[in-house]
């Protein structure tokens, strides 16, 4: 069955060659301060180091940097209005060099919404192969170390996400805990 979120997932992957922008002109400067609250947020060490984690479990990180903005369309090619994607180029190391291309779709609050991989050279290691198959043995540490900042409901969504092994959204949420305590 296919689920909204999954379409809007395939959308998003299926237009992974986002419109450039050069800089989105912006009718208010609060979008603005959005983005640039995303770039710094998402342009940590820290963060890139966290993300790869995931992404690339058991990978070396090396180093990130937030490449460009872009926007965000629907399947229907129109530009979502109060959305964007930071496209952040990682670099790391697994038996050799290594780099992928990970697009944070966010909302005018910052919040990342959705992570889209976009490109790699990986050949072995997939981004996100690695960290699905040790989901299940190691999840329910996940869920111990965050439990004292999710409510119930939170903790539930993990433990679906844990069960079905998906790292990618484990990630989109992790994410949005480190952007809550970090506000």
């Amino acid at each position: 069955m296919v689920t909204a979120r999954l379409l809007f997932t395939l959308t998003l992957i299926s237009l992974a060659r986002f419109l450039p922008t050069g800089g989105i002109v912006w009718a208010d400067e609060t979008a603005q301060a959005a983005i640039d609250r995303a770039g710094e947020f998402l342009d940590k060490r820290s963060t890139g180091d966290f993300v790869l984690g995931y992404a690339h479990f058991g990978a070396k990180y090396t180093d990130h940097k937030v490449q460009h903005l872009r926007y965000v369309k629907d399947s229907n090619d129109n530009v979502l209005p109060g959305k964007f994607a930071l496209v952040s180029r990682y670099n790391w190391e697994a038996s050799g060099s290594g780099t992928t291309d990970i697009g944070f779709i966010c909302d005018r609050e910052v919040n990342v919404e959705d992570v889209v991989v976009l490109g790699t050279n990986a050949v072995l290691q997939q981004p996100f192969l690695v960290a699905d198959a040790t989901i299940k043995a190691l999840g329910n540490l996940i869920i111990e170390g965050f439990k004292d900042q999710m409510t119930r409901s939170d903790v539930r969504t993990v433990q679906r996400l844990v069960d079905s092994a998906n790292s990618e959204g484990l990630l989109e949420f992790a994410l949005k805990i480190r952007q809550a305590v970090s506000r």
